[in-house]
């Protein structure tokens, strides 16, 4: 028998490998989902997101992984919650541009930037990734595509508690809304 191998050939791997190869197979299970397709009637823009997630809104591309009377008190996500929101440009900042906009919601905000760079996410935008303390001890991370489509522009914000290991599948879905947001 000498040197067959003791347990499933995955255990071999190094943490940092399997954490890829896990959030691979996350990222493929998310995009092999049924898509639902969200048509925006008021500021006339589109995107697909996983038909997991659900609708709360109809004007505006608003999706949560819970129902909304889920939602704590006060907006607060509940532990495992995650939302995704797209938002167009409010007319207070008409005259900034992308970068201008971007900076300026990471200085109102009361978060703690990690980063803020220049990204492809299937479209180019500038990504803000974020955390901030919303109570003792409770934290959540956020990540914002600021791009332009159709002449305008437009952030794409998810948002979920730090420190949750679904994190990669809400960044899945994040990244197929960003990835598929068109406006006319």
């Amino acid at each position: 028998m000498g040197n067959v191998p003791s347990g499933p050939v995955f255990s071999r791997f190094p943490v940092s490998i399997k954490l890829m190869l896990t959030a691979a197979i996350v990222a493929l299970s998310c995009c092999g989902a049924d898509i639902v397709h969200f048509r925006s009637p008021t500021h006339q823009y589109g995107a697909d997101y996983p038909s997991g997630w659900l609708q709360w809104n109809q004007s505006d591309l608003e999706i949560a992984n819970f129902r909304e009377s889920e939602g704590l008190h006060g907006g607060l996500l509940p532990v495992g919650g995650a939302r995704i929101q797209v938002r167009l440009k409010p007319q207070k900042f008409s005259s900034k541009t992308l970068e201008e906009w971007a900076n300026s919601a990471v200085t109102t905000d009361p978060k703690d930037v990690i980063s803020i760079a220049r990204a492809n996410l299937g479209k180019a935008c500038i990504e803000v990734h974020g955390r901030f303390e919303i109570g003792p001890g409770v934290s959540y991370e956020q990540y914002s595509c600021y791009l332009d489509s159709g002449g305008r522009q437009f952030v794409v914000a998810l948002v979920y508690r730090q420190g949750d290991r679904r994190a990669p599948i809400y960044r899945a879905a994040y990244e197929t809304v960003v990835r598929s947001f068109r406006a006319d």
